[in-house]
């Protein structure tokens, strides 16, 4: 019964790593995607940059899909990554709602 349990808790702090780590890694690439994008002089150029930065992070559009379905799924935890991306890139995230 210990040994279960013990295995149980491992695996949780893991997965909880895991989130984390995901969550950490998706906040650092899209601040450097909205700081990108604001130096991009129109609509093509923002799409280029965000394509870029992606490449950079080393960011495939399935991790992407994957996070934005877990955004989705729970709209109070995508109000804390935007605040997060907004304290990175320096602008107050309360100013600006988080994206749609």
């Amino acid at each position: 019964m210990e040994k279960r349990l013990i295995w149980a808790t491992v695996l949780l702090l893991a997965s909880r790593c895991h989130h984390d780590h995901a969550q950490d890694r998706f906040v650092r690439f899209y601040a450097d995607v909205v700081t990108a994008q604001r130096s991009a002089m129109d609509s093509s150029a923002a799409a280029e940059s965000a394509f870029a930065v992606a490449r950079r992070h080393h960011m495939t559009s399935e991790e992407l899909a994957r996070f934005a379905d877990a955004m989705r799924e729970n709209p109070e935890r995508w109000v804390r990554v935007w605040e997060a991306v907004m304290e990175r890139v320096g602008e107050p995230a309360r100013r600006r709602g988080p994206p749609g």
